[in-house]
This record gives structure tokens, sequence and C-alpha cells, in this order.
């Protein structure tokens, strides 16, 4: 009756490493998503300075005023302007 006791307790064993090594999976992949992020924001940022350094006075009048005007409801990558110039300029 011990021998199957001490299986038990080795089984959890195992399963407390399994966990374990799933959680370090998760993290690591968690880890790569994050970098992965930071680069897709790096590269978004500079197409969208690019961008902005492209327009023209009104443009640049017009953006300030539909920026100011929708605050934080705002967003330059789905703007029909931006989403026009995007596909002229980088395919």
């Amino acid at each position: 009756m011990d021998k199957p006791s001490e299986d038990k307790s080795s089984e959890s064993v195992k399963d407390k490493h399994s966990s374990v090594l799933v959680e370090d999976k998760q993290s690591s992949v968690l880890v790569e998503d994050k970098q992965s992020s930071v680069l897709v924001e790096d590269k978004q940022s500079s197409v969208s300075e690019a961008y902005l350094k492209s327009l023209t006075e009104m443009e640049r009048i017009a953006y300030d005023i539909a920026k100011s005007h929708l605050g934080s409801l705002f967003t330059l990558e789905k703007s029909n302007h931006y989403l026009e110039w995007l596909s002229k300029h980088h395919g």
C-alpha cells in the first residue's frame, strides 16, 4: 500500500514540473509577442512620421483640426487620407 501512495506523490511532482514548463513556455511566448509588438509599433511610428512630413500646409491644418476636435477618438492609422497615402507609398 505504501508504494501506490508514493506513486501518487511522484505523479503530483511530475504534474507540478509539467505546469512549470508550460508556464515557462507561455512566458517566453509573451516575451516574444512583446518584442514583436514593439517592432511593429516602431515601424508604424516611422511610417506615420513620414506621412506627417509629407503633408501640405492645408493637409496639416486639416489633420490638426481633426485631431483637436476628435481628441482621443482620432486615430491617424484609420484616417482616410492616411490609408490612401499608405496604399500609394507602401503598396
